[in-house]
C-alpha cells in the first residue's frame, strides 16, 4: 500500500511539472532571460498567437527573420523576449496584451513614474526659484541632453537662442550651448543633475527639509548686463523727412506779414 501511494503521488506531480517550462530559442537565439516562463506552451493558445503576431510586426520592421526565446505571463501582458536574426541586434523584451491588440518595449509602473515626476517637478521649483537659467538652441543635440538631465519640467529653465535671438545671445557673451546661468555666472558645456543639484543646493534632501534662500548674486562687472539679461535695444534714430521728387516744385510756403508782395489784409 505505501508502495502504491508512493506512485499516485509522483504521477499527481508529472502533469504539474509539464504546465510550466520555459520555451526553447532555436538555433543561434540569445539565452532566454533566467525566470521567463512560458505561459502559453499550446501552440494554438491565445499565447502562441499573440507571440506570431509580434513576430509578424518585428519582420516587417527588421526586413529580417525573428528569433524568440521566451515568453512569460505577468500581469496581464505577455513578456515576449526576441532578438532580430540580422547583424548584433541585442535581445529585447516587448510586451503585448492578452487580446493580441497592444504592444510596448517599454512598461512603466505608475507609482515608480509618479515619484519620479514629483522630483523633476521639485527640482524644477527650487531651480527656478534661483533663476536658473539653460540658455541653448532647441534643435541641438547637447542642449536636449541637458534638458533631459534636468527632468520632465526642465523646459520652464529654457531660453532660446536661436534664430532671431542668436546674435542677442552672443551679445551677453554666450557662444557656447548649452549654458547654464546661475548667480550671474556662466557654466558652458553639459552638467549633470547631481552637480547642479549640489551648487544650488537643490539636492532631494535640502528640498526635502526646505531648502535655504539662495544667496544674493554677484554684481555684474561696470558697464556689462548680467548673464541671462538681454541689453535693451538701442534707440531708433528719428525718421528721416522724404525728398522731394525730381522734376515737381516743392510745396509754396507763404510769405511772412509785411513782407514784399505778402497778400494785403481784409480790412485794409
Amino acid at each position: 500500500m505505501m508502495f502504491l501511494a508512493r506512485i499516485v503521488v509522483v504521477m499527481s506531480i508529472v502533469p504539474a511539472l509539464s504546465c510550466t517550462r520555459v520555451r526553447p530559442g532555436g538555433e543561434g537565439s540569445a539565452s532566454a532571460p533566467s525566470g521567463a516562463v512560458d505561459a502559453a506552451p499550446v501552440a494554438d493558445s491565445p499565447g502562441a498567437a499573440c507571440v506570431e503576431k509580434l513576430k509578424e510586426v518585428l519582420r516587417i520592421q527588421s526586413q529580417a527573420d525573428v528569433d524568440v526565446s521566451a515568453v512569460a505571463e505577468t500581469e496581464g501582458f505577455y513578456r515576449v523576449f526576441a532578438r532580430v536574426l540580422a547583424g548584433d541586434n541585442p535581445l529585447q523584451e516587448f510586451f503585448v496584451s492578452r487580446d493580441c491588440i497592444y504592444m510596448t518595449d517599454k512598461m512603466i509602473r505608475m507609482d515608480n513614474y509618479r515619484e519620479q515626476l514629483l522630483r523633476d517637478k521639485a527640482l524644477a521649483d527650487c531651480l527656478e526659484a534661483r533663476q536658473v537659467r539653460v540658455f541653448g538652441l532647441p534643435m541641438d543635440a547637447a542642449t536636449n541632453q541637458q534638458l533631459a538631465a534636468l527632468g520632465a519640467f526642465s523646459g520652464r529653465l529654457f531660453v532660446n537662442c536661436g534664430g532671431d535671438m542668436r546674435d542677442r545671445c552672443v551679445q551677453i557673451g554666450l557662444t557656447q550651448f548649452p549654458t547654464l546661468i546661475y548667480q550671474n555666472q556662466a557654466y558652458p558645456g553639459f552638467a549633470a543633475r547631481p552637480a547642479v543639484e549640489n551648487m544650488t543646493g537643490c539636492t532631494p534632501g535640502q528640498i526635502a527639509q526646505g531648502a535655504p534662500p539662495p544667496p544674493p548674486p554677484l554684481p555684474p562687472p561696470p558697464g556689462a548686463p548680467a548673464p541671462g539679461a538681454f541689453p535693451p535695444p538701442p534707440p531708433e534714430a528719428p525718421p528721416v523727412p522724404p525728398k522731394p521728387e525730381v522734376g515737381r516744385p516743392g510745396p509754396t510756403l507763404p510769405p511772412p506779414p509785411g513782407a514784399a508782395g505778402a497778400a494785403p489784409r481784409a480790412n485794409e
